[in-house]
């Protein structure tokens, strides 16, 4: 494996927990220019106008993280590389993957060993979307995205896919014994490729069912336009799975 060890990388991120979350950011202080270059820069590559249609994403909603570090999800991992090695390498959550070259594979198969890096899949994407480390104690650490910025996370309660060991990075740490188990927490950050509602199927076909039951709205036009907005989409499940 490589010459980064999981400990190091452990140790930095666990220092950036309550910092802020830009998508496009690798640990610049948020700043009016920041935002208004990454507007420039990105912000029509999140299909069909994605930052647009979410509350003007650059100049709205990542307001709230300026004067604050931020990262999005590979940005944090590729920085903590380059803090403790020196190295750069400019790659996506599906990058990262991709460095995973000797042991990989969907969670039921995950050993719990601190540095491992887990993923979420996007289906429609048809590649990695989220990426956070794993970093013992049933723990990772994310970039989770805008609305939650660097968080310690759950392994057990979110919807990660994938794991992989970095081949830059090695695991000094105890293995922990067990096998890996996820839960039904979707949001997958606004991730470093594209942002995708990874939500249960069968909670959004229930949610729409509660809906259309007591207020009538149009099925089948939100079934057609699943996730296509993964904030509607949450939204839906988590209104509609109350009525």
């Amino acid at each position: 494996m490589g010459n980064v060890k999981a400990s190091d990388i452990i140790r930095w991120v666990k220092l950036k927990v309550g910092l802020g979350y830009v998508y496009s950011a690798t640990g610049q202080v948020c700043t009016v220019d920041l935002l208004k270059s990454a507007q420039a820069t990105y912000g029509n590559t999140m299909g069909e106008g994605y930052f647009q249609r979410n509350g003007d994403y650059y100049k709205g909603r990542c307001a709230k993280w300026l004067g604050k570090v931020c990262w999005d999800c590979s940005g944090l991992i590729k920085s903590a590389r380059r803090a403790i090695s020196g190295v750069w390498q400019d790659v996506s959550a599906q990058g990262l993957y991709d460095q995973c070259t000797s042991k990989r594979g969907t969670i039921p198969s995950m050993s719990l060993i601190p540095g491992t890096l887990v993923f979420m899949y996007g289906t429609s994407q048809g590649r990695m979307v989220h990426v956070g480390i794993y970093i013992g104690n049933g723990e990772v650490i994310e970039s989770r995205g805008v609305d939650y910025g660097v968080v310690i996370t759950k392994l057990s309660q979110r919807t990660w896919t994938h794991w992989g060991q970095a081949s830059w990075m090695a695991l000094d740490l105890k293995p922990e014994g067990a096998k890996a188990t996820v839960g039904n927490e979707s949001d997958s950050g606004d991730n470093s490729t594209s942002k995708k509602d990874d939500a249960n199927k069968t909670d959004y076909n229930k949610a729409l069912d509660n809906l259309v039951k007591n207020y009538g709205i149009d099925k089948q036009y939100w079934l057609a336009h699943k996730d296509i907005d993964p904030y509607f989409d949450d939204l839906i499940v988590k209104i509609g799975g109350k009525l």
